[in-house]
């Protein structure tokens, strides 16, 4: 996580209370106390946005591990493991490849009721301001098919044991699963919404793009959020992800913290498509607020 992301990661507390709404001429604020710190979810209603099911999807196919969650067949207490995992190309839902002799495997052989958490935290900074989803269901033994071979070795190169007799391939039927997009972000996501979803792939290749405006631009990052997101009296902005339709910003006030969302032009199509999409839309920003043109090579 960059260093820029990591100082948004202070926001709120980890559990969002009941909430009051307010109205602004154009955008309904929803306001999150926590602890000594609040901060304000902006719905732009010009912005549409990846559902929560899309969002999950997009998660799950970017990871290549989760943490398995079974009910131990001795103790009867719950039992969690860390296994690799690839996901089924049709539906999207998570299967694994594990010995015969694993405990999880006695677990599941048991009972198959489990959950599988699955997330994009890694390194430095607070976990909890980051993306992640618990898959609720059951695991089921299904055939190795060469097609679930290959998914699992595209992200497991070194894993020889997928060809071995004594390893098993079981693949979680999900019922629901719980999506989390960082503080104050949130819901249950139906299993069968999940499966008609597709992972957005300009959010899946988008982190380098995120990490670059944080940390060389934020001058653009807050005049598009000034000009297109509804807080035109914002101090500093930071972008905290972006997707085919648009991008998610924290924003600084003189009235305290603001998530508002920015829409694009139009639908963005491939990941070459947000350079010259974030290009023009600074452009029209500036010129919209009357600010003077960068600096040559900015």
């Amino acid at each position: 996580m960059s260093v820029a992301l990591q100082r948004v990661a202070v926001i709120a507390s980890h559990v969002r209370p009941p909430c009051s709404v307010r109205h602004s001429p154009c955008c309904h604020a929803t306001l999150c106390a926590a602890s000594g710190s609040a901060v304000v979810f902006m719905e732009n209603p010009k912005a549409p946005a990846p559902s929560h099911a899309e969002k999950a999807r997009t998660l799950m196919a970017g990871q290549r591990q989760g943490f398995l969650a079974t009910t131990h067949h001795q103790l009867g207490a719950p039992y969690g493991t860390l296994i690799n995992l690839a996901t089924c190309p049709e539906s999207g839902m998570p299967f694994t490849v594990i010995s015969r002799m694993a405990e999880h495997t006695a677990n599941l052989q048991k009972s198959s009721v489990c959950s599988v958490l699955v997330t994009e935290a890694q390194g430095s900074g607070d976990q909890l301001a980051v993306s992640r989803c618990t898959c609720v269901g059951e695991m089921e033994r299904v055939e190795k098919t060469p097609g679930r071979r290959a998914a699992f070795l595209s992200n497991h190169s070194s894993a020889t044991y997928v060809d071995f007799d004594d390893f098993q391939c079981w693949r979680l039927k999900c019922d629901r699963l719980r999506y989390i997009g960082g503080f104050g972000e949130m819901s249950w996501v139906d299993g069968s919404a999940f499966q008609a979803a597709r992972p957005d792939d300009i959010a899946a290749g988008s982190r380098g793009a995120v990490d670059h405006m944080n940390e060389d631009h934020q001058d653009a990052v807050l005049a598009m959020t000034q000009a297109f997101g509804g807080l035109p009296g914002a101090t500093s902005a930071t972008l905290l992800s972006l997707d085919r339709h648009g991008f998610e910003v924290l924003a600084v006030t003189g009235e305290g913290r603001r998530r508002t969302r920015v829409p694009f032009e139009t639908t963005l199509s491939h990941l070459d498509d947000i350079r010259p999409a974030v290009v023009a839309m600074t452009e029209r920003a500036r010129t919209l607020l009357g600010l003077p043109a960068p600096k040559s090579g900015h």
